[in-house]
């Protein structure tokens, strides 16, 4: 797999992979406004600006941009593998090149994690530290994991 830092013509490229995932895997574990919001929050509009503010990487399988994760200080941020790549290795190769591009500067690092990957992360030595509360649309509740790992 081969990492490449995305720019702003790779904006529409990871905005897709998102929401690919966000769309086939999100709605198992959560109702549609909570699927809606995630959706939302990885709009074309918010993938650019944070291609601007922060760290994003996509990465390559055979020349296929498969996978997406973003760095913004210590904190892993908007890891997504499409549906057809994952239990294959592949999230667990994005995590190790983000983690390690961290732990040159920082001795922890964060994830906020959703129900789809708080297992995926504590398999990876990830620990719950708090639990985050976001309200959404019709009253839904988003809770998420705060997750942290020493380096």
């Amino acid at each position: 797999m081969e990492p490449k830092v995305a720019n702003q013509a790779n904006a529409a490229n990871i905005t897709s992979i998102a929401r690919t995932t966000i769309q086939k895997i999100y709605p198992l574990y959560y109702p549609a406004e909570i699927v809606d919001f995630f959706l939302d929050h990885h709009s074309l509009e918010k993938t650019k600006k944070n291609i601007q503010e922060r760290e994003v990487w996509l990465f390559y399988h055979q020349g296929q941009a498969i996978a997406t994760g973003a760095i913004s200080g210590n904190s892993i941020t908007g890891v997504f593998v499409l549906p057809q790549y994952q239990s294959q290795g592949y999230g667990s190769k994005v995590m190790a090149f983000l983690e390690q591009r961290i732990a040159t500067t920082y001795s922890s690092v964060r994830v906020d994690a959703s129900l789809a990957a708080a297992i995926f992360y504590e398999g990876r030595g990830y620990k719950t530290i708090a639990h985050g509360r976001i309200k959404v649309t019709r009253g839904k509740m988003l809770i998420f994991e705060i997750m942290n790992k020493n380096l």
